[in-house]
């Protein structure tokens, strides 16, 4: 069974969507020394793929989201959205 989709979800996914539209910096942070960070780039059906993934099929949480640093990284919509709500991930406003 899928977890509920609670009002603090949907605000951390419009967040991720919001970020990767608006080409926002992302930060994880690894742990009390390090961090890691990148720009949103695009919104993904697969890990990998490269290609863009559609706005209006499908679940977003099964979705990833492309990350331009100094390597392309593509994280899942679901885990960006629960680094959120754990503070773990920062997503910086970018012309929001």
């Amino acid at each position: 069974m899928t977890a509920p989709v609670t009002a603090a979800t949907v605000r951390n996914l419009a967040a991720v969507l919001d970020g990767v539209r608006h080409g926002a910096r992302i930060w994880l942070h690894v742990d009390t020394e390090r961090q890691w960070g990148g720009v949103m780039r695009q919104l993904c059906d697969a890990e990998g793929d490269g290609t863009q993934g559609s706005w209006d099929e499908g679940d977003v949480r099964d979705k990833f989201v492309r990350i331009s640093s100094t390597l392309e990284q593509w994280l899942p919509v679901a885990d960006i959205a629960a680094g959120l709500a754990d503070g773990s991930i920062v997503i910086e406003e970018a012309g929001l």
